[in-house]
């Protein structure tokens, strides 16, 4: 199995980096932006920028061979603070129950590009 993870509609532009690597169990994504895979393009409103960013997530771990079950801890890069609606929103939905959750750090960050979220997550596959 190849170490380095592609996920087809994300990538770090003409920069040489994998959107994420696994080896062995571990998986650890690396920034996953809110653009649209389909189109390449970034939201120009938060909402949607969280929205594609959790939808990329679960790209990303699909194509890792894992699934949100896996996740250990999410770290999440936060430009607008008015925004922890939304993402709550979208945890909910990939994590419905209180005592399944993994570890969620969100910090405040001054993101480029226009982005406003950046998602970071590390997984472990034991089966």
């Amino acid at each position: 199995m190849n170490r380095s993870i592609v996920v087809p509609g994300l990538s770090h532009g003409t920069a040489p980096i994998p959107v994420g690597a696994r080896l062995g169990p571990l998986i650890c994504s690396s920034g996953l932006n809110g653009k649209d895979r389909a189109t390449g393009d970034l939201p120009a409103d938060g909402i949607g920028q969280v929205r594609h960013a959790f939808a990329n997530l679960q790209a990303f771990l699909e194509a890792a061979g894992a699934g949100t079950r896996h996740v250990v801890k999410l770290t999440i890069y936060l430009k607008d603070e008015h925004l922890r609606g939304a993402i709550n929103e979208e945890w909910l939905a990939l994590f419905p129950l209180a005592d399944d959750r993994p570890a969620r750090h969100i910090l405040n960050y001054e993101l480029q590009h226009g982005m406003v979220i950046q998602l970071e997550v590390v997984a472990f596959v034991t089966e």
